[in-house]
C-alpha cells in the first residue's frame, strides 16, 4: 500500500512538473503575440503538447499561426499555417465538444483556408459552427461567422437570416 501511495504521488507530481512546463511555454510565447508571431509559435506549440486540454494555450497558437501566415509571402504557407490554426480548433472540439470556442476556431480557420485560395472545406466549417449554435445562441462572434459563412457558401437566404440574427442580438447588447 505504501507503494502505491508512493508511486502515485510520484505521478502527481511529474504531472503537475509537465502542467507547469506548459504553463511556462504558454506564457513565453504568450508575450507578444502581435509583435513577432514566428517567434511564438515554438512555445506555444510546445505548451499544447505539454497539456492538450487547455483551450487557453489553443487560441493564442491559432492566432500566432494566422498571424505569421499574413506575414509570409508564400500562399502555401499561408494555407499551410491556416489549416494548422484549424487543425487546433478540431483537436480541442473533440477533446471538449460542449464548448464554443474549439468550433469557433475550427470554422474560422478552415473559413480563412478558402479564402486564401486553400480547398473548399467550408461545408466542414459550417458543421463545427453550427454544431455549437444551441449551445451559446448569442454569441456574437458565432453568429458573425455563421452568416459570413453561409456568403461564402452562395447560400443567400441562410446568410440574411443569420445577419437578421446578428443584428438582432447585437442591438440587443447595444452594440
Amino acid at each position: 500500500l505504501a507503494a502505491r501511495a508512493g508511486a502515485l504521488c510520484a505521478a502527481a507530481v511529474l504531472l503537475a512538473l509537465r502542467l507547469h512546463a506548459a504553463d511556462r511555454r504558454f506564457h513565453v510565447g504568450n508575450a507578444d503575440l502581435a509583435g513577432r508571431p514566428e517567434a511564438q509559435l515554438k512555445p506555444l506549440r510546445e505548451a499544447v503538447r505539454l497539456n492538450p486540454y487547455e483551450l487557453l494555450y489553443r487560441l493564442p497558437l491559432a492566432r500566432a499561426l494566422y498571424e505569421a501566415g499574413r506575414r509570409t509571402g508564400v500562399k502555401s504557407e499561408r494555407i499551410a499555417l491556416a489549416e494548422e490554426a484549424a487543425a487546433q480548433g478540431r483537436e480541442a472540439a473533440a477533446l471538449r465538444p460542449n464548448e464554443v470556442d474549439p468550433h469557433l476556431i475550427w470554422g474560422t480557420y478552415l473559413m480563412v483556408v478558402k479564402l486564401d485560395g486553400g480547398p473548399d472545406r467550408l461545408a466542414e466549417a459550417e458543421a463545427a459552427l453550427d454544431r455549437v449554435a444551441p449551445l451559446d445562441p448569442l454569441f456574437l462572434p458565432l453568429l458573425e461567422n455563421r452568416y459570413k459563412l453561409a456568403e461564402l457558401r452562395g447560400q443567400a437566404a441562410r446568410a440574411r437570416a443569420l445577419k437578421a440574427e446578428h443584428d438582432r442580438v447585437a442591438a440587443l447588447a447595444g452594440r
